[in-house]
């Protein structure tokens, strides 16, 4: 069963103290800068000696990879088992809608970084890494869409790159401007936590009602 300590897949299993790395290096990253931050300043924050963090995963190159599997183990494990089991397409999509906004706000760092990666990062072997990512996710919801097509729920002129980039762009916008969307929507006097408790809950209609309006017949 998958845990917070070690978390495996069929091709990884990753360590507490790897995981540590990893966690720390993801905030690093996402705040500094990922061509900013050497591994020197990891090993400071992380409270280990540089050999460690070399020792561990070899590179900084290899060490970002690490970050996006760690990141995407749970949520291939759900594509793959909708990928196979979807009878239903709509309610795989609300799922998986419902899953993604959960996802960009319990791991801030994690898509701020994605960010970064889609508009700075020039290392072939990390963006190699990340674009195999995105489009086994992508192969899904193409296949999710055709089958809701099939059976005559969706559109069958669906554009998913352009759909997914609406996605992207308004949870990210939600997520960076977090206090600018506080103050124009009079949420000044939330704790942090009833203020994302009720944005996610906006955010997850907001995103369905974009979802559905564009995809159902």
């Amino acid at each position: 069963m998958l845990n917070s300590d070690m978390i495996k897949d069929k091709d990884r299993t990753f360590s507490e103290k790897q995981i540590h790395l990893i966690k720390t290096s993801e905030k690093l990253f996402a705040e500094v800068g990922y061509a900013e931050t050497s591994l020197r300043i990891i090993a400071k924050e992380s409270r280990m000696n540089s050999a460690m963090v070399s020792y561990y995963f070899g590179s900084k190159e290899k060490l970002m990879q690490a970050i996006l599997e760690y990141r995407t183990i749970n949520m291939a494990k759900v594509f793959n088992a909708y990928d196979e089991l979807a009878e239903d397409p709509l309610n795989t999509i609300l799922f998986l809608l419902d899953l993604y906004v959960d996802k960009i706000f319990e791991q801030k760092y994690f898509y701020r970084l994605l960010f970064q990666l889609q508009s700075t990062l020039k290392d072939e072997s990390v963006m190699e890494h990340f674009n195999n990512m995105r489009l086994r996710n992508f192969k899904v919801l193409i296949n999710v869409f055709q089958h809701g097509a099939e059976k005559g729920e969706f559109k069958s002129d669906i554009d998913t790159t352009f759909l997914l980039s609406t996605i992207y762009g308004s949870l990210n916008a939600m997520i960076f401007n977090k206090d600018y969307y506080r103050k124009v929507n009079g949420f000044d006097t939330l704790s942090d936590e009833d203020y994302v408790k009720l944005f996610k809950k906006r955010a997850k209609a907001h995103i369905r009602d974009i979802v559905l309006a564009i995809i159902k017949k």
